[in-house]
């Protein structure tokens, strides 16, 4: 028998306004990142309830602007969906940590 698993990412619970959790799915932002900014190779690490870690690949071209980019469609979103306040810190060019069997996860929920 031959068992096969997608990308194993979390949902991620942000604070919001009302002190009470938003649950945000990981594939809305993987969405977000790629199509509104351009941002393929990455991984977002939830450090607490209202901070962020985007870590750009070191595949990115002109990683600089593109993580401003992705900082603010980021933002944007989580707004939209109730997390608001949420503090997303940037990283560019580190290699990404990959799971066992080799691929990224590329949202993190804090553990």
């Amino acid at each position: 028998m031959i068992e096969v698993r997608g990308r194993d990412d979390d949902m991620l619970r942000l604070g919001n306004a009302h002190g009470k959790p938003a649950s945000v799915l990981p594939l809305a932002l993987c969405t977000v990142l790629e199509e509104e900014a351009g941002l393929f190779d990455f991984q977002l690490r939830q450090i607490h309830r209202c901070e962020l870690a985007l870590h750009s690949g070191p595949q990115v071209v002109d990683a600089a602007a593109t993580l401003v980019r992705a900082k603010r469609v980021l933002s944007a979103y989580l707004e939209r969906a109730g997390a608001c306040g949420v503090r997303i810190d940037c990283v560019q060019g580190r290699p990404l940590q990959r799971t066992r069997s080799g691929k990224v996860r590329r949202v993190v929920a804090h553990a």
